[in-house]
């Protein structure tokens, strides 16, 4: 499963399809229940109470982070992940280049060595089959 998560295109592109969709019901989420907060920060506000300062900083901290990316998790499709990655390699061999130029060929490459990365078995699985899926089955371990 890791490797997968690391390398495959379309399992990194479907899984940053599920966080977009995960952030965006969280975000929805949020969103609606702002008005209602302010409104009781409002009222709290505009009373000359102990918690004045309290909340008055409490609204300062919690202005949003300005690196936080949450409407960008990633590609959604597996191009667009190899393109990403593709992006990243030519990154850091050229290193501060503004534009990017990532060509079919190179992409085509990448994929195929994501893929293979996806796909190989770890380093110390004496059954090579595993990362086909086509091993024998597991069996639990009995309960004592």
């Amino acid at each position: 499963m890791t490797r997968w998560r690391l390398y495959h295109p379309g399992f990194q592109a479907a899984l940053n399809e599920r966080r977009a969709a995960a952030w965006q019901a969280s975000k929805d989420a949020y969103l609606d229940l702002l008005p209602k907060a302010v409104e009781v920060l409002r009222a709290e506000l505009e009373q000359a109470g102990p918690q004045r300062v309290k909340i008055a900083l409490a609204l300062l901290r919690s202005s949003p982070l300005p690196h936080a990316d949450f409407d960008h998790p990633g590609p959604t499709d597996p191009d667009g992940v190899v393109e990403e990655v593709a992006k990243q390699e030519s990154a850091r061999r050229l290193e501060k280049m503004d534009t990017l130029l990532v060509d079919d060929a190179d992409r085509r490459a990448i994929f195929e060595d994501l893929l293979g990365k996806a796909n190989e078995p770890p380093p110390d699985d004496p059954r090579p089959d595993r990362a086909t899926g086509k091993g024998a089955p597991r069996r639990r371990a009995a309960r004592k």
